[in-house]
């Protein structure tokens, strides 16, 4: 019987064998094939290029850090309007800081985005981290760095104003940090921005243009007022579209204990500025104010007094929507 059963334990060791041998050359024909190299779109019957030719703008990651020599090298924009501003002339803008990213000549850029590269494969995915990003396709002319493209004051600055994100090698995120909208905006609630060396207790400056974001910050603050050593009410009635009367907010504060003072600037068209300035000279430490007077949107866009007032490095603001 043993005979007869070493044949049958052969063939079976061998197929047993046969079948591993198999299965480690599949393994090993499969981990050796070389990896795709990244997609370039290319033009194939029955598909229209991803950007139309004749079409002014799309959005996009702007990589252009590697712009060239002599040009900024914290260049990475994570939300851009990438313009059609002439024949192969592109510029690319960065609509959280409000700045010229980059301008240069070629192509657009780089397919290497999740929505070129997938256009034609849609099972492509995008690599994590922040390489193989879409870079200006040609020789750029001009570039920014991170940071503000307006701005107001003597001395511009050169630094990433916005909250750092979790990863420090990551750019600051949004215009405004999410929570300080939703605190200000969303629940209306009151919002003490601390500058360095506050002081409770100083001088306060009062922002007042007769709205009811004004109003509401001018009515939060009075306990603020009331420990204050001094209070200045700034207004700017030729940059006001309504038409107010600033002794009113000082009768106002009289009925309450609060002395101040009146200070009516002659400025027209942006007031932020102006108020910054005379709150400065002022001496004041606290400067309250309304908060989103015109739609977010168009604050987004246009930037208004509100970001004007955060992007300042002093006095510290106790704003109110």
């Amino acid at each position: 019987m043993n005979r007869q059963s070493e044949p049958g334990v052969t063939r079976s060791t061998r197929t047993l064998t046969l079948v591993i041998v198999t299965l480690l050359i599949a393994l090993l024909s499969v981990t050796s094939i070389p990896a795709r190299t990244p997609l370039q779109p290319q033009s194939t019957p029955g598909w229209a290029d991803w950007i139309e030719p004749d079409f002014p703008f799309f959005s996009s990651v702007l990589d252009a850090r590697s712009a060239g020599q002599g040009l900024p090298a914290d260049n990475l924009t994570p939300r851009a309007l990438v313009l059609r501003v002439g024949r192969h002339h592109w510029a690319g803008f960065d609509l959280d800081l409000l700045r010229v990213a980059a301008i240069w000549r070629g192509h657009g850029v780089t397919p290497t985005a999740l929505a070129p590269g997938s256009y034609q494969r849609p099972d492509r995915k995008t690599p994590g981290g922040q390489n193989g990003l879409p870079e200006p396709d040609g020789p750029v002319w001009l570039a920014s760095g991170i940071y503000p493209g307006w701005q107001v004051g003597e001395h511009p600055s050169f630094e990433d104003p916005r909250e750092p994100a979790p990863s420090p090698e990551e750019v600051g995120r949004g215009p405004l940090a999410e929570a300080f909208q939703q605190m200000v905006a969303d629940e209306q609630r009151p919002v003490l921005v601390a500058r360095e060396s506050l002081m409770v207790g100083g001088v306060v400056a009062v922002a007042w243009d007769g709205g009811k974001e004004a109003s509401r910050a001018a009515r939060l603050a009075t306990p603020l007022l009331e420990k204050a050593a001094g209070v200045v009410i700034i207004a700017a009635p030729k940059a006001s579209s309504r038409s107010f009367d600033p002794a009113r907010l000082q009768a106002y504060y009289a009925a309450r204990g609060v002395k101040s003072e009146v200070e009516t600037l002659g400025v027209s068209g942006e007031a932020a500025p102006a108020l910054l300035k005379a709150a400065v000279e002022a001496g004041a430490d606290i400067l309250a104010a309304g908060a989103f007077g015109h739609p977010r949107l168009q604050e987004f866009i246009f930037g208004g007094a509100t970001r004007t007032l955060l992007n300042s490095d002093k006095p510290s603001l106790f704003l109110s929507h």
